[in-house]
């Protein structure tokens, strides 16, 4: 024990002025441990936030879905195809329903043509659109407002959204519904300035087939929920880079659709039940909404359902 004398010539312990090496490492030690603990805790709760708020876009659109039904008699269509044969996918008739195709908001005399027309050539949503004409003001007068006021900032142009542009078969000037998880960073020329925007992955829509009793991965367009409504769009790739979506698979890496979009650990199928062999719908009357979730990669486990709950 160090000991000194003090100015009355008392012996005293010296005081230390530092810790040992010991102790440094006793300290670190305890603090590691404490963020080994706090770290996962906290992405768990940022995990949590986020598909909290991801969980309350797909309520939100459900209501607005729920509300478009009570203006029209219907849910708007889900089918790859118009009624010319051209591809228009779910996710996009969906945009089109919440917020019209030129986010201007939805023509109630919609037939859901992907050129905007009537099958009298009627332009519900001509690109020279002008307001301060009376025909302007006359085809603003005849549509809803959007649907989706509280999340109108995430309705994107295709283009915009998916991997190098390439839309293949679809209208890529067309909106589709972004979920909450900014998988990817897009430049949006607005007038004469760029402004840069953190994106989600389109959201899709099946609506149910009500004439159904199947779930068939065979005959898709016969069952309850058709595989081929977003077909096109998953074929693009994920957003960030391209790859293949799990959920445009038949056994999870490869063939094209199938059985995987009927898989009972995607709950496309109703949760409780142990065969994928229903004879009735999950959701007989209404609809099928899924976000990618985090990873930006339909038909994984994070993926977020409106059916899940």
């Amino acid at each position: 024990m160090n000991m000194f004398l003090n100015k009355k010539g008392i012996a005293v312990k010296a005081e230390r002025k530092a810790f040992t090496i010991v102790e440094l490492l006793t300290v670190v030690t305890i603090m590691l441990l404490l963020l080994g603990i706090l770290i996962p805790s906290v992405i768990k709760i940022k995990a949590m936030v986020k598909e909290t708020k991801q969980r309350a876009q797909l309520n939100t659109i459900e209501l607005a879905l729920q509300a478009f039904k009570n203006d029209t008699g219907n849910y708007p269509p889900s089918a790859q195809y118009d009624g010319d044969g051209i591809e228009y996918c779910g996710a996009q008739r969906l945009a089109e329903a919440m917020v019209g195709q030129d986010y201007l908001g939805f023509h109630k005399r919609s037939q859901f043509y992907q050129d905007g027309e009537l099958p009298t050539n009627e332009d519900l949503y001509p690109d020279d659109l002008d307001p301060g004409t009376q025909t302007g003001r006359d085809n603003l007068d005849e549509r809803k407002d959007s649907y989706l006021d509280q999340w109108s900032d995430i309705a994107f142009k295709l283009e915009d959204v998916v991997y190098n542009s390439q839309v293949g078969a679809l209208n890529g000037e067309l909106p589709v519904l972004c979920d909450v998880y900014n998988v990817k960073k897009i430049t949006i020329q607005q007038g004469t300035k760029n402004k840069n925007y953190q994106v989600g992955t389109p959201i899709l829509y099946y609506r149910a087939r009500t004439f159904s009793k199947i779930f068939e991965d065979t005959a898709p367009d016969a069952s309850i929920y058709s595989s081929n409504d977003n077909y096109d769009l998953l074929y693009l790739g994920k957003i960030k880079n391209g790859d293949r979506h799990r959920l445009f698979t038949t056994n999870g890496t490869s063939g094209t659709m199938g059985r995987y979009f009927y898989n009972e650990d995607y709950k496309i199928v109703d949760p409780k039940k142990t065969t994928n062999n229903m004879t009735y719908p999950y959701n007989p009357d209404t609809f099928i909404l899924i976000s990618a979730g985090p990873d930006g990669e339909y038909g994984t486990v994070d993926d977020i359902l409106n059916i899940d709950k």
